[in-house]
């Protein structure tokens, strides 16, 4: 099983296949369902535009996850 939550506290690197494009970044945070109420689980990455916005995933959406640091 996946430990979502030390990839974010790691801001590891990371790669998996979401809607059929591989997407490689770093994990900024992990929102945990049981922290929200009807939430889902949630991998949130670095901006690619160096933002302050961060993209989210369902993690329930992300296949082929690997650790690349």
């Amino acid at each position: 099983m996946i430990d979502y939550l030390q990839l974010a506290i790691n801001h590891s690197k990371c790669s998996f296949i979401w809607e059929n494009r591989k997407i490689i970044r770093f994990v900024f945070d992990y929102i945990d369902p049981e922290d929200e109420e009807d939430g889902r689980a949630i991998l949130a990455l670095d901006d690619e535009t160096g933002g302050n916005m961060h993209k989210g995933y369902y993690t329930k959406d992300i296949t082929n996850l690997e650790v690349l640091d």
